[in-house]
């Protein structure tokens, strides 16, 4: 398997897998053979002058790397010569990768001790060699640096560091003397030292302040290193070293960002194991932004200023601080969601779900701030407003238009899978009924894995357990469960059981929903999606059933969660009795439309799903080396992207022409709370504190269902969305194929650097001394923190003092409750 993914074919890469230097090299040659044709095509070069520079590469490869040419392998024989040293080189420009900025830090720890994150060190160290490795000071491979490029031939490159090689001299060698000439290839233009590959600026003019001359253009994907930015602050911000820093409910459903990467152990350990070669495992795992805070332009403050190019923000919506004096805290996670979480985590800033597209909508076509205001409001209000400028960029279809996508059901297709949908209804409605509701179930597994267990547990409360467990109310059974955990008379080893039976009774009824999500989902559900209880009637105590956690000083963390597979009951009942009598009359069945249906061919780049008190982003990716397939010199590209910490291309190289549809997606929608006091009350916002999502969507499918009258919108392969759909906002498809998109119109110039985008944690605890210099060091090195990181976002650790915890947010919560706002335990 290849070590590197080109994310911008011949230029640039992620690597995947572990790597040294000369294996990277020898990668690029691979590369540049393989875009021969495109490369010939782009830069009009013909072969002569096409071998002279690869050939110019493979003269530097052997002097820098003696120990990799034929002479080392086969031996100097006599009367031969031994490889001069160039006059140029070929060094590569680095980003450092999440994995190996979170080693340094480690290292960085061990020597300046536990206030490492607070030493204005940190910030030297990233360009400092480092020592050889010891066993007490784990740490990245050594890295020499000078300015961004990497000058030791025996350098290590590791998962998710981001390369770029200096393919100007390469054309240079081919004789295109407006890239660089003879002997040194930098008189035109070098790598910038302060540049990044996400922001357009990863090479500069010879003298270090200007753009390159436009007649030398290198290609590039404009459009898929910004919204790489995106990803990164959304996916991969606040990322950690072998910590799962999600909600349970996040990873255990199997979407942790989790990269697997080997570095060198120590020459000690590995003389130990009779070893040689790299060994050691690490996860890194990321947060993402979760929260609502805000994100923007460094220059946000002068966004008047004409000269900037653009200005932007995440609006904040005044995130756990108070907007005026008197006023509460504002937008804070619901308790429910808080449930989820570990106390001592951090809260990592983040956005309100239509806030967040606003900011995907306006970013990736380059309107400023000033032009589109605070960003506040949804997508598809914003643009219905002609005095947006996002009103002339994109465009609503109604829900009434999307119906007609949806292919037509057949009577005679209905009635086939009639019977299919009444027999699997009935299997779901068994396991949370009577003798075999799945609590019922496992309790008497728990029993006869345990016989003694009578005699662990009081035995008042042991009976009423057995009582409880078959009979329709598992509401009381939980809290007779509960209440068994707690009590002084359960013995550690039933305490122990009762606990084990706690977590598998929480597992199932997660289970259960998403068997509910994908029964939902299926084609025979849509085509008698009317027949009973809606999607909708079921949606409230579905949503309250996925993902549910245990948590043990909690009779259920997540909204009585038992208690909602108690009302379901009813619900399926009422669905179960109404296909019967369809069963016994079937001339009722009359033709519908509804079912799945691929829109890859039907949806935009960027679009946006408004159902109600929600919106949801789907946005196209495409392979990046599809890039290779552009006739002209390409520089804006297409939305491209690579998983941030493991570098996985989003979109498989077999994937359909149309491109790979993904859910883009805030899902923490905000609640909106009234807080008693003497002037009526204030209208406040809470909001739950789930990860962001993103996720393909399977085979571009979609289901649309029409239910009494309300259309549903479901993305396959994810999280069902189950309420009713109103619009979605896409963006304007060029008026003929020979105009520009307006992607491609925002981007084309790529002499229009982008400004890089920082966090800023909104609360309290940055105004501590510690909190004032971690919050400084991070808004004044913005554009540094691009200039040597792959994701130009702050690790955990860096930020953990900065930030909240669960607790914290739990007093700023009583806070309300004080001032009369009642929140759901």
């Amino acid at each position: 398997m290849s070590k590197l993914n080109w994310i911008v074919p011949g230029r640039r890469a992620v690597v995947i897998s572990q790597i040294s230097y000369a294996e990277l090299i020898q990668a690029w040659i691979n590369e540049i053979k393989a875009c021969k044709t495109s490369l010939k095509r782009w830069y009009k070069l013909d072969d002569p002058s096409f071998h002279s520079g690869l050939e110019m590469i493979k003269f530097w490869y052997q002097s820098f790397f003696p120990s990799q040419s034929d002479s080392a392998i086969h031996g100097v024989r006599d009367g031969e010569v031994t490889i001069d040293h160039p006059p140029f080189d070929l060094k590569v420009r680095l980003w450092r990768g999440a994995l190996r900025t979170l080693l340094e830090q480690e290292y960085a720890k061990s020597l300046i001790g536990k206030n490492w994150h607070d030493a204005e060190q940190v910030f030297s160290l990233v360009t400092t060699p480092w020592p050889n490795p010891t066993k007490e000071s784990p740490q990245a491979p050594r890295l020499a640096t000078v300015e961004g490029q990497v000058n030791n031939a025996d350098a290590t490159f590791i998962t998710s560091d981001v390369v770029e090689f200096p393919l100007w001299k390469m054309l240079g060698g081919c004789g295109l003397k407006q890239y660089g000439n003879k002997p040194s290839f930098t008189d035109i233009m070098k790598f910038n030292p302060e540049g990044s590959y996400l922001l357009g600026n990863s090479v500069v003019a010879a003298d270090g302040k200007s753009p390159p001359p436009t007649n030398a253009p290198l290609h590039d994907n404009r459009l898929a290193m910004r919204f790489q930015n995106v990803l990164h602050a959304f996916r991969a911000g606040f990322y950690h070293l072998n910590e799962k820093v999600y909600a349970d409910k996040f990873y255990d459903s199997g979407k942790a960002i989790s990269v697997e990467a080997t570095v060198p152990e120590t020459s000690e350990d590995m003389a130990k194991k009779n070893i040689t070669g790299p060994t050691k495992t690490h996860h890194v795992y990321a947060r993402g932004m979760m929260y609502a805070a805000v994100i923007n332009s460094p220059r946000w403050s002068s966004f008047g200023d004409k000269s900037l190019q653009e200005s932007y923000r995440l609006f904040t919506s005044g995130w756990c601080h108070d907007v005026k004096k008197h006023d509460p805290p504002r937008c804070l996670p619901t308790r429910e969601s808080l449930d989820l979480l570990p106390q001592h985590q951090p809260m990592t800033p983040g956005g309100v779900c239509s806030d967040t597209l606003l900011w995907l909508t306006n970013y990736m076509i380059r309107i400023d701030r000033k032009s589109w205001s605070t960003g506040k409001g949804s997508v598809s209000g914003t643009v219905n407003n002609s005095g947006y400028p996002i009103h002339d960029f994109y465009h609503r279809v109604a829900a009434s238009d999307i119906e007609m996508w949806a292919p037509e059901f057949t009577r005679e297709e209905k009635i086939e899978n009639l019977e299919r949908l009444y027999k699997e209804i009935n299997v779901l409605y068994e396991k949370i009924y009577g003798e075999t509701a799945f609590w019922n179930v496992l309790l008497n597994k728990a029993m006869a894995l345990n016989p003694n267990l009578g005699e662990l547990v009081p035995k008042k409360r042991f009976d009423k357990l057995k009582d409880l467990a078959p009979k329709t109310k598992p509401n009381a059974f939980m809290q007779t469960l509960y209440y068994s955990i707690k009590s002084k008379d359960t013995k550690p080893a039933g305490k122990k059981i009762l606990i084990d039976l706690h977590k598998d009774i929480a597992h199932n009824i997660g289970q259960w929903a998403a068997a509910m999500d994908r029964l939902i989902a299926q084609k025979y559900w849509t085509m008698f999606s009317s027949y009973g209880p809606s999607t909708g009637d079921l949606e409230p105590y579905l949503t309250n059933m996925r993902g549910v956690k245990c948590n043990e000083t909690k009779r259920f963390s997540d909204r009585h969660s038992m208690n909602d597979a108690y009302k379901i009951r009813f619900k399926l009942r009422g669905k179960i009795k109404s296909l019967k009598k369809l069963r016994e009359n079937t001339d009722k069945i009359k033709t519908s439309r509804g079912g799945e249906v691929n829109l890859a061919s039907k949806l935009t780049d960027i679009n946006v799903v408004a159902v109600s008190g929600h919106e949801w982003g789907i946005v196209k990716v495409k392979p990046l080396r599809k890039l290779l397939d552009e006739k002209e010199l390409p520089t804006t590209g297409y939305i491209a992207a690579y998983e941030p910490l493991s570098g996985i291309d989003c979109c498989p190289s077999d994937a359909s022409a149309e491109g790979q549809l993904y859910v883009y997606e805030e899902s923490g929608s905000a609640l909106r709370k009234k807080v008693e006091d003497n002037k009526g009350g204030k209208k406040h916002s809470l909001m739950g504190c789930t990860p962001f999502n993103w996720y393909k969507v399977a085979d571009n499918r979609f289901s649309i269902a029409i239910d009494k009258g309300q259309i549903y919108f479901t993305a396959m392969g994810g999280t069902t969305r189950s309420k009713p759909l109103k619009s979605i906002t896409m963006l304007k498809p060029p008026l003929h194929e020979k105009h520009k998109s307006i992607l491609d119109s925002a981007h084309s110039d790529p002499s229009q650097t982008y400004l890089p985008t920082f966090i800023h944690p909104h609360l309290e605890h940055w105004k501590s001394p510690t909190g004032k210099r971690a919050f400084s060091r991070f808004v004044t090195n913005g554009n540094d923190l691009y200039a040597v990181r792959a994701i130009p976002f702050p690790s955990l650790n860096e930020w953990r003092d900065v930030l909240p915890n669960v607790k914290d947010i739990y007093s700023l919560l009583d806070k309300l409750k004080d001032k009369g706002l009642k929140v759901n335990n």
